[in-house]
């Protein structure tokens, strides 16, 4: 869902395949793999990742999506949000949510 969000880019890509799949442990090649892109890609930023607190590594050099991360919860929250909206549009619901929302402002104005 994040590459339809922000683009077609390998950190993009990993990110979405992780927040996609949140409770695994992986090695780097099961997320190469998994995000469809070339492990040598994966390793040139890797280490980012890993430095921001978005991915753990545990004493097997397991990597797993650190759920606590702010950026992780996030990002998550974006997801669920843009997955609402989605579900709103595709059921016809946009303009009610919208109509209930200028509503909503009409008499919080007042």
């Amino acid at each position: 869902m994040l590459v339809e969000i922000f683009g077609n880019y390998p950190q993009i890509k990993v990110l979405d395949y992780l927040l996609m799949n949140p409770f695994g442990k992986y090695t780097k090649q099961q997320i190469a793999v998994g995000s469809e892109i070339s492990r040598i890609t994966l390793n040139t930023f890797i280490g980012e990742i890993i430095e921001k607190n978005i991915l753990i590594k545990d004493n097997n050099s397991r990597l797993f999506l650190n759920l606590d991360s702010p950026i992780v919860k996030i990002l998550n929250r974006t997801l669920d949000d843009f997955n609402i909206l989605l579900l709103c549009v595709n059921v016809g619901l946009f303009e009610l949510i919208r109509s209930i929302a200028f509503l909503g402002c009409y008499e919080a104005c007042a």
